[in-house]
């Protein structure tokens, strides 16, 4: 089953709990019914006071008037004082003072509930004596009173006929109470019915077609625009798409819209891949509201942050965020200062190498989780170890070297002169596999190559890490600045749109007929590719690779590049793996 109300999932769990809350009262109202009715009407029943429940409490929470601060500060307090004290409650809860504004929040959103409920009923006209007369004579039977007989008055074969009616004068606030009460509920159903038209409700009963999860999303919240205008950028040319506005920017509301469906629309653990054109220019305040939201609709949850960066705008301030919160940043930089600004300079000309080099020394010294990603091109091809050896030296264990192949822009029958050639690329790899081989110590690696790793994964039977290595793909979603939703951040095209997060469901457009389809190309590969011995390592690369380059006729542009590297590192990695399969079986 899956059930979505204005984008927040209502899980399983929640309808079996109102069925098991609902459950007596049903089971006495309905006794003479049948079992099988009854549990079907029994479900709907709970269905639908949570659809009912999650479309008050997103009203109230979408009403702009701010809760007091004092008012939440004094709700905490009381339930601070019924448990007797912060350390009972956190330990009859389960939780820590690390939750306590998810704590909070819950108290913010029960305190907004009640004042929508209490101006709705404010709203309600209330009832006369004269309606509470029209309802006493209209409803008699409600209003009779059995007279109690003494027994001593009974005679042998009487009938008793002892009930009278009650005097109006006896219940008048009674039912002035009870149609008060029942105006008010009018007024809360006929609000929900209203409710109810406005919003987008999905519910699949079988969901069969639906089991893909979410466990990552690309987000683009500045769009395409870069402070960098680099040779080899395949997204700058994005622009085109979003015309609408000279600079592309994602506007809080939409940023909340997006963590809030990621995070109420999945379970388990979510990463946010944020990236550009350049996310950094969307200023530290961005972030700041990003790791809120998180920690808002996440309720404990792990949620992880990664950030793709040039760099440029990185400072001290930056570097304390980036720690608080433990993003996982990726800086681009391609190298010593010849290679890197080869292709990586400003829209005027000029050089990036130092600046990012000053960016890149800032995050190491202050502790900040950073990889480095490396362009692998015509030029920086040529230059294994020195591009090896010159990240070592700035302290970098982390790298991920990223192949180019573009298709060139005015000659669109082949690739642009930026783009690796195979023979080349299949070179480097090899150079590259033996310089990080040298540097084991105790047969364990000293940095990390993602490519490496993600290929080992396949030589012990587990699933790589790197999509371009699983045997379909599609398996997260990109978000751009102005919630359009794509398959890949290489497809953000017409074609593979898949939706807006303003009226579409994220989880619903991860298992899509045009997802599903976009991810089954990756498997849609030539004989010679599926009867290659290599494949099970790479399963043809990624599906970009094989369109950026018309010359290569549907095979992936790097495909002899591939073939060399294995040729060349499968005895070690069958070594490595031979001998990791002996360690995880040695007793624990």
């Amino acid at each position: 089953m899956i059930l979505i109300v204005n984008g927040e999932r209502i899980f399983e769990e929640t309808i079996q709990a109102e069925v098991s809350r609902l459950k007596p009262h049903y089971q006495s109202k309905f006794q003479d019914q049948d079992k099988s009715e009854a549990q079907k009407q029994l479900a709907d029943w709970a269905k639908e006071n949570a659809i009912e429940s999650v479309l008050l409490k997103q009203s109230a929470r979408n009403d702009p008037r701010e809760i007091p601060n004092q008012m939440i500060d004094q709700s905490f307090q009381a339930l601070i004082e019924e448990h007797g004290g912060v350390e009972k409650l956190h330990k009859h809860t389960g939780l820590s003072s690390a939750d306590d504004p998810s704590i909070r929040d819950e108290i913010e959103q029960k305190l907004r509930l009640e004042r929508m409920i209490s101006d709705l009923h404010g709203k309600v006209e209330l009832p006369l004596e004269q309606d509470a007369w029209i309802f006493y004579t209209d409803n008699p039977d409600q209003f009779m009173l059995q007279e109690v007989v003494p027994a001593g008055h009974i005679k042998k074969g009487s009938d008793i006929h002892s009930i009278q009616k009650i005097d109006f004068d006896e219940v008048k606030q009674q039912v002035l109470d009870k149609l008060t009460e029942d105006k008010k509920n009018e007024r809360i159903e006929l609000y929900v019915d209203q409710l109810k038209q406005a919003a987008r409700i999905n519910y699949i009963e079988d969901d069969s077609q639906y089991k893909k999860a979410l466990s990552s999303i690309l987000v683009k919240p500045a769009g395409p625009d870069c402070n960098l205008d680099c040779d080899y950028c395949f997204y700058l040319e994005k622009a085109e798409l979003f015309k609408e506005t000279p600079t592309h920017r994602m506007d809080v509301k939409t940023l909340e819209l997006m963590i809030r469906q990621t995070l109420q629309q999945t379970t388990g653990s979510i990463s946010f891949g944020w990236q550009g054109g350049e996310p950094t220019l969307m200023g530290l305040s961005f972030f700041r509201n990003a790791v809120e939201f998180q920690r808002r609709y996440g309720q404990g949850r792990s949620v992880g942050n990664g950030l793709q960066t040039n760099g440029l705008l990185i400072n001290k301030e930056w570097t304390q965020f980036l720690n608080e919160y433990n993003f996982l940043v990726g800086l681009s930089l391609d190298g010593p200062e010849h290679i890197h600004d080869r292709y990586r300079t400003f829209s005027n000309g000029k050089p990036s190498w130092k600046k990012i080099v000053t960016s890149a020394k800032i995050m190491l010294e202050a502790g900040v989780a950073v990889n480095v990603l490396t362009t692998v091109n015509d030029y920086s091809v040529q230059f294994p170890e020195e591009i090896y050896s010159f990240h070592k030296s700035l302290g970098f264990e982390y790298m991920q070297f990223i192949p180019l192949v573009e298709t060139d822009v005015n000659h669109p029958e082949r690739a642009a002169s930026y783009s690796v050639d195979q023979v080349a690329y299949g070179s480097f790899l090899c150079a590259l596999f033996d310089l990080w081989q040298a540097d084991f110590v105790d047969g364990l690696a000293t940095t990390s190559i993602r490519h490496f790793d993600s290929v080992f994964h396949t030589y012990v039977g587990l699933e790589a890490p790197e999509c371009t290595l699983l045997s379909e793909c599609g398996n997260y979603v990109v978000v751009e600045h102005n919630a359009e939703v794509y398959s890949c951040d290489f497809f953000v095209e017409p074609t593979w749109k898949l939706g807006n997060l303003n009226h579409d469901d994220l989880i619903l457009m991860l298992n899509s007929d045009t997802q599903k389809k976009f991810g089954e190309l990756k498997s849609d590969l030539p004989e010679e590719c599926q009867k290659c011995q290599w494949q099970r390592h790479c399963y043809g690369g990624c599906t970009k690779d094989r369109i950026k380059d018309p010359r290569d006729k549907g095979f992936s542009h790097f495909c002899e590049s591939y073939k060399m590297f294995f040729q060349h590192a499968d005895p070690r990695l069958q070594e490595l793996a031979e001998a990791w399969r002996k360690i995880q079986a040695q007793p624990r």
